[in-house]
């Protein structure tokens, strides 16, 4: 399913989120709770985002920091069901190299969500390029994991820069501890 850009006043309420799979964020760090504490300040993030009249949460739905993301995102909407949770995927079939267990958490994502998207109807080249890009269209906040690895991840940054987009990097806050 294909959908328009977000409205202008939805793109003021609206932020998205990039960052790398699991294992880059793992390998990055010596705390062996990483994934909890990465998923415990975008929640505080997001929290706080919401109480500035952010309501509508792009997630492009790749293992790892997006994932996290958009289950910090439900746990906000069992709160305040007025959010809205936007899973923005590449391509159908996105999933299925997935392990089982983000399989579950994927399919339980896009259960939830309000709206489920894709970008391309198929695998084809610059597919995630195609739905960075959207996330950025769609979004006046970026909220990443970004720690300099190149990548998609990086790719996204300096484009979220590049658009003067307000970014909240939950690496810098979690550097600390790593």
């Amino acid at each position: 399913m294909y959908t328009k850009l977000p409205m202008k006043n939805q793109k003021e309420k609206s932020v998205s989120f990039t960052g790398y799979r699991s294992s880059k964020i793992i390998l990055s760090s010596p705390d062996p709770d990483i994934i909890g504490i990465v998923g415990e300040r975008v929640y505080q993030t997001i929290i706080s985002l919401y109480a500035h009249g952010y309501i509508y949460y792009y997630n492009g739905m790749s293992e790892g920091f997006d994932l996290i993301a958009a289950l910090a995102v439900l746990k906000l909407k069992e709160l305040h069901p007025e959010v809205q949770l936007i899973a923005v995927i590449p391509f159908e079939g996105q999933e299925l190299k997935y392990s089982d267990k983000d399989k579950i958490t994927y399919k339980h994502i896009c259960n939830s969500a309000n709206q489920v998207l894709f970008t391309s109807s198929n695998h084809e080249k610059d597919v995630y390029l195609k739905r960075n890009d959207y996330l950025l269209d769609s979004c006046k906040v970026v909220v990443c994991y970004y720690n300099g690895v190149r990548g998609g991840t990086m790719y996204t940054y300096n484009r979220a820069l590049k658009r003067g987009l307000q970014i909240i990097n939950i690496f810098d806050s979690c550097s600390s501890i790593l």
